[in-house]
């Protein structure tokens, strides 16, 4: 049983360190400079937070109406 109790906690662990992204994490500290310079560079705008929370839901939840149109732009860069 404590195998299984560890095996859990290496499979959050490993979960929380996949899933980062600076999109994400830019929104949400309303870092609208940094924010910029990823869409320019062409980072994928739609990659999740550890909890799933995107950049677009950052941007929503905060009324930030500028970052969600940079958002938008990254977007059609990535359908396109």
């Amino acid at each position: 049983r404590p195998y299984v109790l560890v095996a859990l906690v290496l499979l959050a662990t490993l979960r929380v360190h996949a899933a980062t992204s600076e999109v994400a994490d830019a929104v949400e500290r309303g870092d609208s400079a940094l924010l910029r310079r990823l869409v320019t560079q062409h980072a994928d705008v739609n990659t999740p937070q550890a909890d799933g929370a995107t950049a677009l839901h950052w941007a929503a939840y905060q009324g930030d109406t500028d970052s969600i149109e940079l958002l938008k732009d990254g977007i059609r860069r990535v359908v396109r």
